[in-house]
């Protein structure tokens, strides 16, 4: 809730983000990237809204089962051990991820951008919550409570997005005690007296401790090793996988088969040749106006079903749940593909307006919920059906095929 809260302020500090940088007559956002890092946000909190709570309860089970300590009359302790805990405890988390081949495979959604912006910090993993919360298990054996460490984790989320930005430059004694852009920005850069450095959320002491410190000596180069080339959210969380998988197949042994999944990143059998950086993602930032303007009616679609399906999350049974998960993440993807102009782009939109809207007249008049889920589908799909005829009419018109 205190994320949803923070939306209108996340958008106030983007907007401010691009005035001053045309000010100052720097390009720092792409069009396709930025809705790219918005998708893999806004599908965080679809998986959010299917499993959040069922992790919250399986800490609040290991707090009621297993505390050691009773901190109900200590709150003020507890609050205290909870911010500590939480920025200590995802220090750790935070490393592992990058460190750990199958964590880093959710993680390294976070860091596929070549751009260094807000908007960089609302691309998040939609599957490193899965293992994540096990990190913060040990504050439930010494009686931090579920809504705690909830509303701790919430504001460290809420503290890491500003210092995600190439506009703020050192920030003199604040640095010496708590992560700013200039550290953040290391933790970002593909260069390699940069990686794997400055893990913390809060309090850049962790990394001073433990040794993965490293100052910025010159503005890094952003993104990963191996560079990812697509806009897409769905492939962007699912490819990292994939690749594993390929990998594993052809391990020489059964031991290097299974030890790829818990290796670091940059392991390699002597038998496997490591693979080539690769290009720079393809550049979209020339798509006609009427693609982007499809595009984001799409996304804003998307967004308002994500946030309808994150407060009716609690009454909608499991399986509307998971139909509006469907919905927005194919929505999302869609989007994606009518940036890139891919051939299928026009057959899948279409496959995708003509399915919402079947399934939208197909739930009305049943009961009140598949009506209300109906009209939400119909709601999707119908007012855009008009645009995208026009919008095919023209690009055919250009010569262009789906």
């Amino acid at each position: 809730m205190i994320i949803a809260l923070a939306v209108p302020f996340f958008f106030l500090l983007v907007a401010l983000e691009l005035w001053l940088a045309r000010r100052q007559g720097r390009v720092v956002h792409g069009y396709a990237d930025s809705l790219a890092d918005l998708s893999c946000g806004v599908g965080s909190r679809v998986v959010d809204a299917l499993v959040g709570a069922g992790l919250l309860g399986v800490y609040a089970f290991v707090s009621q089962r297993f505390s050691l300590v009773d901190l109900s009359d200590q709150p003020v302790l507890g609050w205290f051990l909870a911010f500590i805990g939480v920025d200590f405890f995802y220090y750790w988390y935070h490393r592992f991820s990058h460190r750990v081949n199958f964590a880093w495979a959710t993680h390294v959604v976070h860091h596929q951008s070549e751009e260094y912006n807000l908007i960089v910090a609302l691309r998040q993993s939609w599957f490193t919550n899965l293992y994540g919360f096990v990190f913060y298990l040990p504050l439930a054996l010494i009686g931090v409570t579920a809504t705690q460490v909830a509303v701790s984790s919430a504001l460290s989320l809420l503290y890491q997005f500003w210092i995600h930005t190439r506009l703020i430059d050192r920030m003199g004694w604040f640095e010496r005690w708590f992560n700013t852009p200039s550290h953040h920005r290391v933790h970002h850069g593909r260069d390699a007296q940069y990686l794997d450095s400055n893990y913390a959320a809060t309090l850049i002491i962790w990394d001073k401790m433990f040794g993965t410190f490293v100052p910025e000596v010159e503005e890094p180069n952003y993104g990963i090793v191996q560079r990812f080339r697509s806009y897409d959210p769905l492939w962007a969380n699912v490819e990292p996988f994939l690749t594993l998988w390929r990998r594993a197949k052809v391990m020489p042994t059964l031991k290097d088969a299974l030890w790829l999944w818990f290796a670091p990143p940059e392991w390699h059998p002597a038998s496997e040749a490591k693979p080539n950086p690769g290009d720079p993602p393809p550049a979209f930032e020339t798509a006609r106006l009427g693609l982007r303007a499809y595009a984001f009616a799409v996304f804003v679609s998307a967004v308002g079903l994500t946030m309808w399906m994150l407060v009716a999350s609690t009454t909608l049974p499991t399986a509307a749940l998971m139909a509006l998960a469907v919905a927005s993440v194919w929505s999302l993807a869609a989007v994606a593909a009518v940036v890139e102009e891919r051939p299928e782009a026009w057959r899948l939109e279409g496959a995708r307006l003509l399915t919402l809207t079947a399934v939208g007249l197909g739930g009305l008049g049943f009961t009140n919920d598949s009506t209300a889920l109906g009209l939400v589908f119909l709601g999707l799909g119908l007012p855009l059906v008009p645009f995208f005829f026009t919008l095919r009419a023209s690009e055919s018109s250009q010569g262009v095929t789906a």
